[in-house]
């Protein structure tokens, strides 16, 4: 009687930590600068796909010499493209927004994060983003992102 019990229990528990199928992306070629991407073949020529983000690396010293014309260096040692506002954050079918200055770092483009639809700039919805069915006891599921 005991072990049919723990076997419930484990059958329960395991069940809780179950995430949702996640939206898929569009196929991703050719995305520039600062595009969320899946492996180098996804970004235009001659960028490598760091951290899931189409960029080339840097010192993460803004700024930074390395970083090619038009991009900052960040912390997190990726150049991303500079900006001024949201509306400069076209990031081929990855929405982005603008990340202001703070300190000595300078202001640069950052894919939109999201847990749904209704996080996302008009017309781009919230893609390979799964959720936990289930009491969870931490997080197992994965955080989306923005793609028009």
């Amino acid at each position: 009687m005991r072990r049919v019990a723990w076997v419930a229990v484990a059958a329960a528990v395991g069940a809780c930590q179950i995430c949702s199928d996640p939206v898929p992306a569009k196929p991703l070629s050719n995305e520039p600068a600062g595009a969320r991407c899946h492996s180098s073949a996804d970004c235009a020529a001659g960028l490598p796909c760091l951290e899931g983000i189409c960029a080339a690396s840097c010192a993460g010293t803004p700024p930074s010499p390395a970083c090619p014309a038009g991009t900052n260096c960040v912390l997190t040692g990726l150049c991303l493209p500079a900006c001024a506002a949201d509306g400069d954050c076209q990031l081929g079918s990855t929405a982005g927004r603008c990340i202001p200055a703070a300190g000595e770092a300078l202001s640069y483009c950052f894919p939109v994060a999201c847990d749904s639809d209704a996080e996302c700039p008009v017309g781009s919805r919230c893609v390979e983003v799964s959720r936990a069915s289930g009491i969870t006891w931490k997080d197992t599921c994965t955080t989306g992102w923005c793609q028009r």
